[in-house]
């Protein structure tokens, strides 16, 4: 969700998860501190042992830099990791919900920016202003996994599958 608030979480990473270690890929859960409970929750919901949160490792600015460069994929709400991505030439799925494309654009050709156009968004507000938070319950995964695979497919050829 970064710094901004509730109003970016996306409350189906776990599943995302899930179904990206199911095609053999590692899923790290990156946080920063005030996240360190969800990223936790995150990893334990995926329920697959290829599916880890770096939640107990204090995490500074630099060592998440460090991991996220060496990613195949970085898949994140708009928040720091997408710009560290785009920085390390990573390939990245944004999830914008209550925040518009257009004022953060970065024009990264290895970046795909899902949304859902609704009558009440982008808000811009940190909390859903009608309570049902539609922007980020309506990305579906199913989405997210099908520009994250293309994403893997089109720049990370060469990763290695766990498994």
């Amino acid at each position: 969700g970064g710094a901004f608030g509730a109003g970016k979480h996306w409350p189906h990473f776990a599943e995302l998860a899930n179904q990206l270690a199911r095609r053999g890929h590692g899923v790290v859960v990156l946080c920063g501190p005030a996240e360190r409970e969800e990223a936790i929750r995150i990893a334990a919901a995926a329920r697959h042992p290829h599916v880890v949160s770096l939640s107990s490792v204090p995490l500074s600015i630099g060592l998440s830099k460090a991991i996220v460069r060496r990613l195949a994929l970085v898949v994140t709400t708009d928040s720091g990791p997408r710009h560290f991505a785009h920085a390390f030439d990573v390939p990245v799925v944004t999830l914008f919900g209550p925040t518009h494309i257009g004022w953060t654009e970065t024009r990264f050709d290895k970046a795909v920016h899902l949304q859902e156009l609704l009558p009440c968004g982008p808000c811009q507000q940190r909390t859903c202003p009608l309570g049902h938070h539609d922007c980020m319950t309506q990305l579906s995964p199913a989405k997210v996994l099908s520009a994250s695979l293309e994403l893997l497919r089109r720049f990370a050829p060469e990763v290695r599958h766990a498994g």
